[in-house]
């Protein structure tokens, strides 16, 4: 299909978003064991690919309680603090969400709770 890429780790891609890959020149790192990166720097957009399968092991695919997206098509959440303000991802403080769930915990329509070391998206409780 015309404008669409497709990664290993990443399922199709429109070609913006490539781009947009692509253009993260100011990469860093930090890396643990055997130099496979697991954690980001505020430098960079991209997530190192030893954290997504850790990730990825961890969580399953989206971590939405009722949601079965596969980890391949889903993105990396920050849990605390947000790119935006300077957040780093770790694998404690990332997570997979599908792009519906990811958009929103972003707008806090969705609540986050660890269960058994593994965070989980929820609704929050009605009052």
């Amino acid at each position: 299909m015309a404008g669409l890429g497709e990664g290993e780790w990443t399922g199709p891609l429109i070609w913006d978003r490539v781009r947009t890959i692509l253009d993260d020149a100011g990469m860093s790192f930090i890396t643990i064991g055997d130099d496979l990166p697991v954690a980001v720097t505020s430098e960079t957009r991209n997530v190192p690919v030893g954290l997504f399968k850790a990730l990825a092991l961890r969580d399953g695919g989206c971590i939405h309680q009722s949601c079965d997206m596969p980890p391949w098509w889903c993105q990396v959440m920050h849990l605390d603090t947000p790119h935006r303000r300077g957040g780093r991802l770790r694998a404690d403080s990332g997570a997979l969400g599908c792009h519906h769930h990811h958009s929103m915990y972003d707008a806090g329509r969705l609540d986050l709770a660890w269960v058994n070391g593994k965070p989980v998206l929820r609704p929050p409780p009605r009052e």
